[in-house]
């Protein structure tokens, strides 16, 4: 009677067990959770208008997919009375956002327009940007693509050979394969999959600890940092366009907290390419009152911002001086 009892137990466990696990197959595959349908490639749902580029990962399909992206943006270039002199601006909200850099500028230069976005983009999409605009016919007397820590940490994390355009236009990625046995599983099961990426399979550098991102520079990022300042460089060179890279520190370079490997690697990876960089340590290791450079988010006061567009002027004079002597 107990055997009985038992057998029957255990039969009722694993029938509850795989009807359970059915629901959740049938479950993630008809609804996908946010976080699995960028690993689902062409069956995800996801939309969008990239295609594949073998150097950056992704591109624009088309000069009319972006203009229609960025429809009201592109109308202000064309508002009667603008400057003519364009000065093409890429970063995150520390360029873009109120009282950043691009307002700083446009103050400071009312004869040149300061353009930018007004949107947060993926790096490898900053420079798919800069590609169409160029593409398009736009010539900018110059071209500033500002650099913080921050905008490299989701390469740190899911580098370039893990992106896939899928057919839909949508930028998915592959996920890091799962050691035997559980390939076979995960590879035809979306509740397996599910579990794998939440459980970390979803990076490409599993053991990257983001706090690091000043110091800690994975071959991969390496790699791809390579391929996106390679590709700055082609677009200057081909467009006749001047470009600078500018790389802030963050918080924590800035008191004195974290190395700058960095942006030594950045660095030098310009000067390999031909692009011109202007880093930002040394006017901020001047400054004693090193509070007084930000605001309560942590983005740059005025003050911060000061420092930074005024290095910058300083260093394109310098630079002009060394190519015009006198």
């Amino acid at each position: 009677m107990i055997r009985s009892s038992l057998f029957r137990f255990c039969i009722g466990l694993v029938l509850g067990l795989a009807g359970a696990l059915l629901l959740g197959e049938l479950f993630s595959r008809f609804f996908p959770p946010a976080d699995l349908q960028p690993f689902l490639g062409d069956v995800s749902k996801l939309t969008g208008i990239y295609r594949p580029d073998p150097a950056i990962a992704v591109a624009y399909r088309s000069v009319d997919d972006f203009r229609a992206d960025y429809r009201d943006r592109l109308k202000e270039l064309e508002i009667p009375g603008l400057p003519r002199r364009t000065w093409l601006w890429f970063g995150s909200s520390f360029v873009q956002a109120p009282g950043m850099l691009g307002d700083l500028a446009q103050s400071d230069k009312p004869d040149v327009r300061m353009f930018y976005l007004r949107r947060n983009a993926w790096l490898p999409v900053r420079v798919a940007q800069l590609r169409v605009l160029l593409e398009d016919g736009m010539r900018p007397e110059r071209v500033i693509f500002v650099l913080v820590p921050m905008d490299v940490l989701s390469l740190a994390r899911k580098p370039l050979d893990m992106v896939v355009v899928n057919s839909r236009g949508a930028i998915t990625y592959r996920w890091r394969p799962p050691p035997l046995p559980l390939g076979p599983i995960v590879n035809h099961s979306h509740l397996a999959l599910l579990g794998w990426l939440r459980s970390g399979g979803g990076s490409g550098n599993p053991s990257y600890q983001p706090n690091r991102i000043t110091e800690d520079l994975p071959a991969s990022l390496r790699t791809d940092l390579t391929s996106i300042f390679r590709a700055l460089g082609q677009l200057s060179t081909l467009h006749h366009v001047p470009i600078t890279v500018v790389l802030l520190p963050n918080r924590e370079q800035i008191f004195g907290g974290a190395g700058y490997n960095l942006q030594d690697f950045e660095r030098s990876r310009c000067e390999m390419e031909g692009i011109d960089c202007f880093d930002t340590r040394e006017e901020f290791a001047r400054e004693w009152n090193k509070m007084s450079l930000f605001v309560s988010d942590w983005h740059f006061s005025e003050r911060g911002n000061r420092l930074i567009l005024d290095g910058l002027y300083s260093h394109w004079q310098r630079d002009s001086a060394q190519k015009n002597p006198r």
